[in-house]
């Protein structure tokens, strides 16, 4: 486990924890794609998604309906953007993945821009792996 600063985590998370998707402003459409992942993420309580896409195809829009949906159904959510250079690195989202795993205990944690930082998968996976 990483000890997280704290100062370090309200700079990296800002206003942005706990999530309240009521904030955020989404179109009235949603994709088929979004009930599909939702059906699955009820049906398992472990799993991991990646999704990915070119640059403003709105997958962004896609993972925070997801979002929206499952924090109205109960389970606990969170999200984190890494679409700022300053964050866009190993160490950041190892704290925010000790965070939200191993602080806070997620339900649903959703790593949006994740792909800019070199190596994400084996981060991911180690924290998958070796949380109960």
């Amino acid at each position: 486990m990483i000890n997280i600063n704290t100062f370090f985590l309200d700079e990296l998370l800002g206003n942005n924890y706990p999530v309240n998707v009521k904030n955020w402003k989404l179109p009235d459409y949603e994709r088929d794609i979004v009930t599909e992942i939702e059906s699955f993420a009820n049906k398992s309580n472990r799993f991991i998604i990646s999704l990915e896409g070119l640059r403003k195809t709105g997958i962004t829009t896609i993972l925070k309906q997801l979002l929206g949906r499952l924090q109205k159904s109960g389970k606990n959510i969170c999200y984190f953007s890494f679409d700022r250079k300053s964050v866009q690195n190993f160490r950041n989202l190892e704290v925010v993945l000790d965070f939200f795993i191993n602080e806070n205990n997620q339900s649903c944690i959703c790593l949006d821009e994740v792909c800019s930082i070199k190596g994400w998968p084996d981060i991911i996976k180690k924290y998958y792996e070796n949380s109960k």
